[in-house]
C-alpha cells in the first residue's frame, strides 16, 4: 500500500514480474528519479487474497467433468458466478447463466456468436482460433449441424482477419 496521497516519492516507475519455478513469487524492481534517493518508508506491504467473481465453463454437461480442477476448487466454484457454454443435449444447466444451444455446429461457433455482443475486440488471433475450432468440430463445414449461422460467424471471423487452418484431408485423385 502506497502513502495516502498515492504517490511515492522519488519513484519514476515499477516493474513487476512473476518469477521462480511455479511463479508463485513476485519480483518488483523500482526505478528512481534521477538524482533522487528511493526509501520505500512510505510503503507498506500488504497482501489481499484473490478470488473469482466470473468463471467460465465451456463444453461440460456438469460440474464433475472438470475433474480435479473442480474437485481442489469447489469452494471457488461455489462462491462465484458460473457461465455454462455448452451444445450438448444432456447438459445439466448447473451455471448461474446457461447458454446451451443444442442446434450449433460447435463451442467455436457458440462463442464467435456470443463475443460481439460483449463489445469485446475482436482480432486476428481470436478470430483464427474460431475458425480452427469450427473446421475441428464440423469436419471442415461437412457436418449437419452446419447451418447459415455457422457460415455467418466463418464470414465474421474471416473479415477479422482470421486464417482458416490447413485441411490434412487428402482426397483421392481419379486418373483417366
Amino acid at each position: 500500500m502506497v502513502s495516502p496521497d498515492g504517490k511515492v516519492p522519488a519513484l519514476q516507475n515499477l516493474d513487476w514480474a512473476p518469477t521462480g519455478t511455479e511463479k508463485k513469487d513476485l519480483k518488483l524492481t523500482f526505478h528512481v528519479m534521477p538524482g533522487q534517493k528511493f526509501e520505500p518508508t512510505f510503503i507498506t506491504p500488504n497482501f489481499e487474497g484473490g478470488g473469482f467473481d466470473l468463471i467460465f465453463v465451456l463444453g461440460a454437461e456438469n460440474l464433475n467433468v472438470l475433474g480435479s480442477v473442480y474437485i481442489n476448487n469447489a469452494q471457488i466454484f461455489s462462491g462465484s458466478q458460473i457461465i455454462n457454454i455448452d451444445n450438448q443435449e444432456n447438459n445439466g444447466k448447473f451455471g448461474t447463466i446457461n447458454i446451451v444451444d443444442v442446434q450449433a455446429s460447435s463451442l467455436s461457433e457458440m462463442v464467435g456468436q456470443i463475443i460481439p455482443g460483449l463489445n469485446s475486440p475482436f482480432d486476428q488471433d481470436m478470430a483464427s482460433n474460431i475458425l480452427s475450432g469450427i473446421f475441428d468440430a464440423t469436419k471442415s463445414l461437412s457436418d449437419d449441424k452446419v447451418g447459415a449461422e455457422t457460415y455467418e460467424v466463418v464470414a465474421n471471423s474471416l473479415k477479422a482477419g482470421g486464417k482458416k487452418p490447413v485441411s490434412n484431408i487428402s482426397l483421392p485423385v481419379n486418373h483417366v
